[in-house]
């Protein structure tokens, strides 16, 4: 609930009930908490601000939901081909969970870790996973090596 909407409850209390002690109690209640609600806000948005990477230093992503495993492995190479020749020092590559996979375990998942320490050692310099607030990985962030 935003503090403009707490001004408009506070707006909405009948004016019967205004001149009662409690009604007045409750308005100036309203008032208090649309007061605490936007003083939240705005120290929430400073710090989702101060959170926020910098528009410059956005990191190079490739998302290969729904591909398939040779589809997969020619995007990632492609990528990573790019990406060093743009002396591009990391990138994401999201792979998902694979929970809509059979097994419930996406064949990506298994897939592109392994093909990044082997055949992707050309670019890679390392490869770490990204967990997520559940400790399961479905992206890879990925250190590229220099030219």
């Amino acid at each position: 609930m935003l503090a403009h909407d707490c001004a408009l409850v506070a707006q909405s209390v009948p004016t019967r009930y205004a001149t009662s002690r409690s009604a007045r109690h409750d308005n100036a209640i309203v008032a208090n908490v649309g007061r605490l609600i936007a003083f939240v806000d705005r120290v929430l948005a400073r710090w989702l601000a101060a959170a926020a990477p910098a528009s410059g230093t956005r990191v190079p992503l490739l998302d290969l939901h729904g591909l398939g495993v040779q589809d997969a492995i020619a995007a990632t190479t492609r990528f990573l081909t790019d990406a060093h020749a743009h002396d591009v020092a990391e990138v994401r590559i999201v792979y998902g969970k694979g929970r809509h996979s059979p097994g419930g375990r996406g064949v990506l998942r298994e897939v592109v870790p392994r093909w990044l320490a082997d055949e992707g050692r050309t670019w890679v310099e390392s490869a770490v996973p990204e967990t997520d607030a559940y400790g399961e990985d479905a992206v890879m962030r990925v250190r590229l090596k220099r030219r």
